[in-house]
């Protein structure tokens, strides 16, 4: 009950003879405390209130003491304890009061375990990075211990700002290149949190670059080539090409182009050529290309016809230079080989067209001809080459002339005899 008790006690003591005697006397029971707490249900790493519920009827209470059910103890009315682990532990509440008297209340409380927050990518390209403007999707990967129950809450910040972007499972983004701190918050039904926040690499498609130390120059042309190029890289395919794209000139796939390794641009025969060099640079994510070129100039080659090789004075051969002379001369130079000379240059653009000159030879001299060296001298600013041709020049007129020896006879008259002779004469 909850009142004191008084019970009443008689002794009554009877003698051999029959005589009795009684003594009365009264006792009195006190009720006992009724221990009693409520204690808050908390996640681990949290700690648990414990509220003294005990109803003491006729006596105040003097002493609280708890058994936290992990060797701890307490003797406060309403104490706080933190558990180390999670689990179920039975706390026992021993009460007494003022009068001595002692009671004990056992419950048991749960401290839940939390989730272990973690997440997995969904990414094929490559482990180490994901890719800008590329759809990647996280999966969760959490879990819970029995005790803790479902998770049943995500929140996924995509840039570890504050901002909740997603409040599901799993999510499914796209992200801007840089270090991304992507986190992942996971709440259990018995509201038990976890986070974890992992570092992503987001990479962009690398960009191409190159600089040449030279644009253009005479052949063979040597190139020397500074690679520029930026971002993650993870191959390069380099390529130079001539006047023949199906016959690459060189390539190769090295990151950094060795000066010694790059063959000189050839000198080409016939006129300017433009040499092509291309990069390709790229990884998971993507490539990249960039073009350059570089402008080689031939050194000339002199070539001429004349009409006629050889003639009587006064002789006046054409000499044609067109469709013979290659490597874009700027000019040419004929020394007729008489003292005179003549110069040339191009009617066009390439391909050149050279103009037909004539020249006019005569003979001079004694000898049966007089032969001139024809000299035709090519220039450009890579060089200078020369063809030569004689033109041997014979006199013009022939005077012949004859005597006779026993010039008169009686027939049959067999005795008749010439003398034969010829000078050459000059115009």
């Amino acid at each position: 009950g909850q009142n004191d008790s008084i019970f009443i006690t008689t002794l009554t003591v009877t003698s051999s003879d029959g005589c009795q005697v009684s003594v009365t006397d009264s006792i009195l029971v006190w009720v006992l405390p009724f221990p009693s707490f409520l204690a808050t249900e908390v996640c681990l790493n949290d700690s648990t209130s414990f509220t003294d519920q005990t109803i003491s009827y006729n006596s105040g209470i003097s002493e609280w003491a708890y058994d936290f059910g992990d060797g701890d103890s307490s003797s406060l009315a309403s104490p706080v304890h933190l558990y180390s682990l999670a689990g179920v532990y039975g706390v026992t509440l021993t009460i007494t009061d003022l009068n001595g008297c002692s009671n004990s209340y056992l419950d048991s409380i749960y401290v839940r375990p939390l989730p272990i927050s973690n997440f997995t990518i969904g990414y094929t390209c490559l482990l180490d990075y994901v890719c800008q403007d590329s759809a990647i999707t996280f999966y969760d990967s959490s879990y819970v211990a029995p005790l803790g129950g479902i998770i049943n809450s995500w929140q996924w910040d995509m840039y570890n700002d504050s901002i909740i972007d997603y409040s599901t499972a799993n999510a499914t983004t796209t992200l801007f290149a840089g270090t991304v701190d992507v986190e992942l918050l996971v709440i259990t039904q018995y509201g038990c949190v976890d986070s974890i926040v992992k570092s992503i690499e987001v990479k962009e498609t690398p960009i191409a670059s190159f600089s040449l130390d030279t644009t253009s120059g005479c052949g063979p042309l040597p190139v020397n080539i500074t690679q520029l190029s930026g971002g993650l890289i993870e191959n390069y395919d380099w390529v130079i090409y001539g006047a023949d794209i199906n016959n690459p000139l060189f390539t190769s796939t090295d990151s950094l182009l060795d000066s010694m390794l790059l063959p000189a641009l050839p000198a080409p025969f016939f006129e300017d050529t433009t040499y092509y060099i291309r990069l390709i640079v790229g990884n998971c994510c993507g490539q990249d290309t960039v073009w350059d070129s570089v402008i080689v100039f031939p050194t000339p080659s002199a070539m001429f016809m004349p009409s006629a090789t050889y003639g009587c004075s006064p002789f006046t051969v054409s000499f044609i230079a067109d469709s013979l002379t290659f490597g874009d001369p700027d000019s040419l130079l004929y020394d007729w080989g008489d003292g005179t000379s003549s110069v040339i240059y191009p009617y066009t653009s390439p391909p050149l067209v050279w103009e037909i000159l004539s020249h006019t030879f005569t003979y001079n001299g004694f000898s049966p001809d007089t032969t001139y060296t024809v000299t035709m001298t090519a220039y450009n600013i890579c060089g200078i080459t020369s063809m030569t041709v004689p033109i041997p020049v014979e006199p013009t007129f022939v005077n012949a002339f004859f005597s006779l020896v026993n010039s008169a006879g009686c027939p049959p008259f067999n005795g008749l005899l010439f003398c034969f002779s010829s000078v050459h004469l000059s115009p």
